[in-house]
């Protein structure tokens, strides 16, 4: 009986070293997986956090484009406004000075 007491025993020892080792690559499996779903779940999210990056950029130069062109426009808009008065200003101050040197000097 004792015999067959140390061989169930052995028995037991053996199934539990099994366990244990299966145990073992079932744990190792598992956190493989969740290492690999980290990796994956942050490489989703950088590629997300890039593209929103760029989308944003975008929509910032197509603002500073049409802000651009505004500020383009107006500065158009009065530089013509400027040049007209001063065409106003250019020929009564040609007018003033042909009158003043044709007075002093004469036709001569």
């Amino acid at each position: 009986m004792a015999e067959n007491l140390a061989q169930e025993i052995r028995l037991h020892e053996e199934h539990a070293r099994a366990l244990v080792v299966e145990a073992k690559g079932t744990a190792a499996k598992s956190l493989a997986d969740a290492r690999a779903e980290a990796e994956r779940s942050i490489k989703e999210a950088r590629q997300r956090l890039h593209r929103e990056y760029r989308s944003k950029i975008q929509e910032v130069e197509r603002e500073a484009d049409s802000a651009a062109q505004s500020i383009f426009a107006l500065g158009k808009k009065e530089s013509e406004q400027y040049l007209e008065e001063s065409r106003a200003k250019v020929s009564s101050t040609a007018a003033w000075i042909l009158k003043e040197v044709m007075g002093t000097h004469g036709l001569s």
